[in-house]
């Protein structure tokens, strides 16, 4: 029999087949606010559909790819959320800005499935810390002892509040020796001067002293406190100072050379004034006790005690504790002679007493 013909091949199937694989697409996303502070949970909704059912997940990074977090389902299809803190946002990406100000941020949304297919999309937020300071990534008012016009700008004296200027004592108050006291009640919160000889009989020189009565009822540092004499302003010769009294303590500072011209004095702090102390005379002199170092010492840094002496009158304006100028309160002192305080007011001695406070 004949070999027939060879079947027919017929015609190539279409091209047909499954569909090329698509990659998922976004349709929203939002936050529940514009805005964050430090107290807020911003949540993050993104609604992502799948055309091929295939989806992984997503995640929330920054525009450099760090990680925020996952999104988890949500209430219906094909919806997802994300739920984040301040302190998230910080840790993942340091937040700053200047204080009163606030930054602008992109969050990113990706999603991806099976195939590595991807969809983007972004949301920019402002974290504020609404008028207050970042600190150390914390929102913090600056009108705390703790944080006083700045981050870290403690109030360290007891009792100081924070005003507007800053760190201070309370309406009534001043700061002095380390605390607010009364505005009236200052020496008893600092040492103040109790006796001073400066004209002895011959050369002055190495013999003149300074007396000092610690009446704040504990310990007191005169690190960083300095003494300051003269007919213009007190910084004609200055004297640093240095060490802590005790309670109660009657001081005598100069010298360093004793003898009976002054008294013989013991002397708790050696220093010789250079220049000399100022004699009186025609015109006041002055005294004074600083709650600053000899070499910030200036003509018109305000004493926290001083004494005026000899002259009728404080024609230099040479200032008292209070700020303006003081009263000649102390007579001219002749030779061998001391000015001293007691609780009536200051007066000229016959004979010095080194050593023997009489303030109160």
């Amino acid at each position: 029999p004949g070999a027939g013909g060879e079947p027919g091949m017929g015609g190539e199937p279409g091209m047909g087949g499954a569909p090329a694989p698509r990659p998922p697409r976004f349709e929203s996303l939002g936050a529940n606010r514009p805005e964050v502070t430090d107290t807020d949970l911003v949540t993050f909704r993104a609604w992502v559909v799948d055309p091929d059912g295939d989806l992984i997940g997503g995640q929330l990074r920054t525009p450099g790819g760090a990680v925020y977090g996952d999104f988890a389902p949500d209430a219906g299809p094909d919806r997802f959320v994300l739920t984040l803190d301040w302190a998230t946002l910080d840790a993942v990406e340091p937040i700053d800005f200047p204080p009163g100000g606030d930054t602008a941020r992109t969050f990113v949304a990706v999603f991806e499935d099976t195939g590595g297919r991807t969809a983007e999309l972004d949301v920019t937020l402002t974290l504020t810390c609404g008028g207050d300071a970042l600190c150390d990534g914390a929102c913090t008012p600056l009108d705390t002892i703790d944080d006083c016009g700045g981050c870290g700008l403690t109030c360290a004296v007891p009792g100081q509040i924070c005003a507007p200027q800053g760190c201070a004592c309370p309406a009534g108050q001043v700061a002095c020796g380390g605390r607010c006291v009364a505005a009236g009640d200052g020496d008893a919160c600092h040492p103040v001067l109790s006796e001073v000889l400066y004209d002895l009989v011959g050369a002055d020189a190495r013999g003149e002293w300074v007396e000092l009565y610690n009446g704040t009822g504990g310990p007191f540092d005169l690190t960083g406190w300095s003494l300051g004499a003269g007919g213009q302003d007190y910084t004609y010769s200055v004297l640093p100072l240095e060490g802590v009294m005790p309670a109660g303590a009657c001081w005598v500072i100069g010298g360093p050379e004793r003898s009976a011209g002054n008294g013989f004095p013991t002397f708790d702090l050696l220093a010789n004034f250079t220049p000399d102390l100022q004699n009186g005379g025609a015109e006041a002199d002055g005294l004074a006790l600083f709650d600053v170092p000899a070499e910030a010492l200036l003509p018109d840094t305000v004493p926290v005690d001083a004494v005026v002496y000899g002259g009728d009158a404080n024609t230099s304006g040479l200032l008292g504790a209070d700020g303006n100028v003081a009263p000649v309160m102390a007579g001219d002192a002749g030779e061998g002679q001391s000015i001293e305080r007691t609780p009536a007011g200051w007066r000229v001695t016959l004979i010095p007493s080194p050593g023997e406070c009489v303030v109160e």
